[in-house]
């Protein structure tokens, strides 16, 4: 996850669902407090980011979801998932 910086990583041997929960959790907790831009997470699409767990958790936090469309080794595969700040 980015935002011109890391905002929120996780390492494991595995890609299951609480994998990207705990970066995405970490990278929400990096953004301020009334910040004035929406956020958009941008994903391939893995099962992890497609779960009911991870997309509510998106939901919850007024997040919006954006799953690529490319194949499966395209730019959206290799990055896995990225937060990027968009202005509202």
């Amino acid at each position: 996850m980015y935002s011109r910086r890391i905002v929120g990583w996780q390492f494991a041997a595995h890609m299951r669902t609480d994998l990207v929960l705990d970066a995405l959790r970490m990278a929400l907790a990096q953004r301020a407090a009334g910040a004035d831009v929406a956020l958009v997470a941008h994903s391939d699409r893995g099962s992890q980011y497609t779960s009911h767990d991870y997309t509510q958790t998106l939901d919850d936090a007024g997040v919006l979801a954006s799953v690529g469309t490319g194949d499966a080794y395209g730019t959206q595969s290799r990055l896995g998932v990225s937060m990027s700040l968009v202005s509202v």
